[in-house]
């Protein structure tokens, strides 16, 4: 995939980290388009296998290229293919190559990785508070293996809103 012009700002990282709280927040604020996590659509509860996997990859994919297709100034994700190579590694072990292909291409791409300073919540399908650590160490990981720009945001509430739109400022800064 060629990035557009398009200001693509994505949310990524661990469940109950505040992403779609935030995702929607700046959507607002910076009154753009959003794109909603697929699999938040897609699942009713926490049971899934490999092909539901597979379906929610390729939607969640072909959605991200539709959205950034019609070319909008800017547009938050609250998730891409940093998400689902996670999950697919946790999950499966192994991750298919349209993810890995995803991850190569997204170099023009704005990151903010939430960290795991705010409580978890339970929802009907997240797995648990399971391994919160070592999973935000896996994001970062990947962010990092990919050479993708990022920023971690912190804080709670106002102040993590506030961190992130500071976040994104710098991130563009950067990139000019």
């Amino acid at each position: 995939m060629t990035e557009t012009k398009t200001s693509v700002i994505v949310l990524t990282g661990v469940e109950s980290s505040g992403k779609t709280t935030l995702a929607r927040g700046l959507a607002s604020h910076f009154n753009c388009t959003w794109l909603p996590e697929y699999s938040r659509i897609y699942m009713t509860g926490p049971g899934y296998d490999r092909s539901d996997l597979v379906a929610m990859t390729e939607e969640q994919y072909a959605r991200e290229l539709d959205i950034i297709a019609a070319e909008p100034e800017r547009v938050v994700l609250d998730t891409d293919m940093t998400v689902m190579k996670v999950w697919w590694q946790e999950v499966f072990g192994d991750i298919p190559s349209v993810v890995l292909q995803a991850l190569e291409s997204y170099s023009e791409r704005r990151y903010l990785l939430p960290a795991i300073d705010i409580p978890w919540e339970p929802d009907p399908i997240r797995i648990g508070t399971r391994d919160r650590q070592r999973l935000f160490d896996e994001y970062l990981e990947t962010l990092t293996e990919f050479e993708l720009d990022f920023r971690i945001v912190r804080g709670r509430g106002e102040e993590r809103f506030n961190n992130a739109v500071t976040a994104i400022d710098e991130l563009a800064e950067d990139g000019d």
